[in-house]
């Protein structure tokens, strides 16, 4: 696990998306463990938000191009909550992190990017404005050429099990 987590890092900074620096790589046998720079920081973007909603438009364009540059690029985090996004430094700037099951395909299917999109809205605390994340979700929809409402809405229900539901906070 380490060294897939450390080869995704890699490449993930190689295409300038924030992502914590790899100090060390060590292995022995099939195991393997990175040593990460560290992140000084407080709390995930998830616990900011749930001690101040409103904060939640103010990282809506980063969180919104940060995951786009991820998809268009053909990655896909499959654990993209928003307990893995941290708020780092004054002013703060957005770290994706927990990279170990990210993956990069030449042509991902869209599965990926929809469970993506799911983890975010399912780790969105209650308090923060439904619009946001259809904004959010506008905005990433933009990226990836679906526009017009009726194309909205084909994308939307061509999901296996419909919209995803948030959790209570």
């Amino acid at each position: 696990p380490g060294r897939r987590d450390h080869e995704a890092r890699e490449e993930l900074r190689a295409l300038g998306l924030p992502v914590p620096r790899s100090l060390h790589l060590l292995e022995r046998g099939g195991d393997s463990v990175v040593v990460l720079e560290d992140l000084e920081h407080t709390e995930s973007l998830r616990e900011r938000l749930l001690r101040d909603p409103g904060a939640a438009g103010g990282f809506l364009p980063e969180l919104l191009e940060l995951v786009r540059r991820l998809h268009r690029a053909g990655w896909y985090h499959r654990d993209l909550y928003l307990d893995h996004v941290l708020p780092v430094g004054d002013p703060e700037r957005l770290f994706l992190i927990d990279l170990g099951r990210a993956r990069r395909d030449a042509r991902p299917r869209a599965r990926w990017f929809v469970k993506d999109l799911a983890a975010l809205w399912h780790s969105t605390p209650s308090g923060v404005q439904p619009r946001l994340g259809l904004r959010f979700l506008a905005g990433w929809l933009d990226a990836h050429g679906v526009q017009g409402l009726r194309e909205r809405r084909r994308w939307l229900l061509s999901c296996e099990d419909g919209p995803p539901r948030r959790r209570r906070a």
